[in-house]
């Protein structure tokens, strides 16, 4: 069985350190053959908005890309931040899907390790 890191960010998009911190981490982590979920909640679901990541800096544009074909890696938009942001499904890159705190807390409690970004 394969072992599970999640990683939370909350940061916003002008948070580029931040943000190329969490891209890192998620390739180091796939490479070393780790399942990695990250989950985006307050100002982090921004980062899934389609194109959001490419505005922030081109680097971390192309590697969120690389990231979200990785099948070792998925990302999750926290449903309740992404509404109060008036972010919907359909506004989020492919394959970023909705999460509530119920299913965060499932697959957290199954990780290996839970890092706050």
């Amino acid at each position: 069985m394969t072992e599970r890191i999640v990683l939370l960010f909350g940061w916003g998009p002008e948070e580029v350190g931040r943000t190329s911190s969490l891209l890192h981490l998620a390739e180091t982590a796939s490479s070393i053959d780790l399942e990695v979920r990250v989950f985006l909640y307050s100002e982090g679901v921004v980062l899934a908005r389609k194109g959001t990541a490419e505005k922030i800096d081109p680097d971390i544009g192309e590697r969120f890309k690389r990231l979200l074909k990785n099948e070792r890696v998925k990302f999750y938009a926290c449903s309740e931040a992404a509404h109060k942001r008036a972010i919907e499904a359909e506004d989020l890159a492919p394959p970023v899907s909705m999460m509530g705190y119920a299913a965060f807390l499932d697959i957290a409690t199954e990780a290996k390790t839970v890092i706050t970004v």
